[in-house]
């Protein structure tokens, strides 16, 4: 899903339940939490014109992201 999902699921979970202004901040936050691995392409973007570009989010992203926990022998 998109940030913009997690952080609407989030927000309207928060929602639900009668929580306080701070209570429902960190559930949004919590929702978000999840699209962090995701976070090299930052790094990724910037240097792709560079002598040597990271390539995090298109190496590393999904393999250790999202498939590390599928491995099998």
């Amino acid at each position: 899903m998109s940030p913009v999902t997690h952080f609407l699921i989030g927000w309207i979970t928060a929602n639900t339940a009668d929580l306080n202004r701070r209570d429902r901040a960190i559930v949004t936050v919590a929702g978000i939490i999840p699209d962090l691995d995701g976070i090299g392409i930052v790094a990724e973007v910037l240097t792709r014109n560079s002598a040597k570009p990271l390539t995090w989010w298109s190496d590393y992203h999904h393999v250790l992201g999202h498939n590390v926990g599928f491995v099998s022998r």
